[in-house]
């Protein structure tokens, strides 16, 4: 195998002749173990001088610090030597947050309108009472909108976006209390519903479910 030194030259080359420039994102560097924080801006630092070559790093600089300094340097004096220009993002709003979850929901009910029942009263209790509190940024709403999707995939017609959503939300977030509805459907979802009796078990289970 050729040398560090070989390998270094050759890209060092390929790039300086280029008349394009190279941008390489790395988003969520923050989400990563504190050892993996530290190998990748060892990994930007080593590599940062290549000609025609940008990064973009997304992270909480309070968190990658403390990570880098927990390793025996000084957070943010290393993090100075390697990010050249910083640009500070706010965090979204609860405002922008919830505007931005209901248009997700919209896009929703537009994409699959032919097949689903939507109760805007319902919908309102239901977000503020369980989905808005569990939402804390943009993240976690794609997450929850692209399950919501999965499911709308799956099923046929005449389908409460409402519950569904909510369902998920409990299934993100409450999960002890979503496999229970789930295993307690038959008595909370019955075409006799009201004559049937539930069984010891499922008042047991329903019970026992905490939101």
């Amino acid at each position: 195998f050729p040398s560090h030194d070989i390998v270094f030259d050759k890209y060092n080359k390929f790039l300086r002749a280029s008349s394009k420039k190279f941008v390489v994102f790395i988003d969520d560097i923050d989400r990563l173990g504190k050892d993996e924080i530290l190998k990748v801006t060892k990994l930007v630092k080593l590599i940062a001088d290549f000609p025609n070559l940008v990064y973009v790093l997304a992270y909480d600089e309070g968190l990658v610090g403390e990570a880098i300094s927990e390793s025996n340097y000084s957070g943010q004096d290393y993090l100075q030597k390697i990010v050249q220009q910083s640009i500070n993002i706010p965090a979204i709003t609860q405002e922008q947050l919830t505007s931005y979850t209901i248009d997700s929901v919209n896009e929703l009910f537009e994409d699959f309108q032919d097949v689903l029942v939507f109760d805007q009263s319902h919908w309102a209790n239901v977000y503020e009472d369980l989905v808005k509190p569990h939402l804390k940024n943009v993240r976690e709403v794609k997450r929850l909108i692209n399950g919501v999707r999965f499911q709308l995939n799956r099923f046929g017609s005449n389908i409460n976006i409402v519950d569904l959503v909510a369902l998920e939300t409990l299934k993100l977030y409450k999960p002890s209390v979503h496999a229970g509805l789930i295993s307690t459907k038959n008595y909370l979802h019955n075409p006799s519903y009201g004559l049937i009796t539930p069984t010891h078990t499922e008042m047991m289970k329903l019970r026992k479910l905490k939101f």
